[in-house]
């Protein structure tokens, strides 16, 4: 992987060709195994945990204005967001990448592609890199094979990480607190949630698998 240098930054979640598919303890570009399974497709995302997430921080900014009840709503709300996923997010629970586990770990809530040197990337090129990943509706055909393959330029994908079952614990506790009144502790519960929540990069051909947690 080449140094940071100017990152492209581009928008999400759309599928790329990539080759092959499904390759356990892929390697590395040194041939050191990864340690995880990796997939051919873009890491795709949960709705439902990034509302939860957006429901946390709509509690705790209540909290801050001692607006209870409203904290309580989206406290509730954040629950009810996670329990739903329970039945939607089969394929998307990711392992902890760090831990070298297929364990299923964290729901991925946002994901981005960006270019992480641009020596070689032409203004022809970063238009189709654009289109095959920002804006892929524009594409034009041969976008997205073009741009893996532009010589020099080294992709990356990041990701916001909400762990699942560390989550719902945190909400739980909330709600336990809120309706205790202990606003403090609730507060609490709420940003050991968001602490919780880790972003990781990967590159393009070594995106792990997205697992079905049943």
């Amino acid at each position: 992987m080449k140094r940071f240098a100017k990152p492209l930054l581009l928008t999400t979640a759309i599928v790329v060709a990539m080759s092959p598919g499904l390759r356990a303890l892929a390697a590395t570009t040194d041939n050191a195994p990864l340690g995880y399974t990796v997939q051919d497709e873009m890491l795709r995302t949960s709705p439902e945990a990034l509302a939860t997430v957006a429901h946390v921080q709509a509690a705790r900014l209540a909290l801050m204005n001692e607006d209870y009840e409203a904290a309580r709503t989206h406290v509730s709300d954040a629950i009810a967001a996670l329990d739903a996923e329970e039945i939607r997010f089969q394929d998307l629970m990711l392992p902890d990448t760090a831990a070298a586990s297929d364990d299923p770990v964290y729901l991925p809530y946002t994901v981005a592609v960006v270019a992480i040197d641009r020596e070689g990337l032409s203004r022809v090129n970063e238009l189709a890199l654009q289109r095959a990943y920002g804006a892929p509706e524009s594409a034009e055909p041969g976008d997205t094979l073009l741009v893996p393959h532009l010589e020099h330029l080294a992709i990356a994908v990041t990701a916001s990480l909400l762990p699942a079952d560390e989550s719902m614990t945190h909400l739980v506790e909330a709600r336990q607190h809120l309706d205790a009144g202990e606003y403090a502790e609730a507060n609490r519960s709420l940003l050991s949630l968001e602490r919780s929540i880790i972003f990781r990069s990967y590159e393009l051909d070594a995106l792990p698998a997205q697992y079905d947690i049943q």
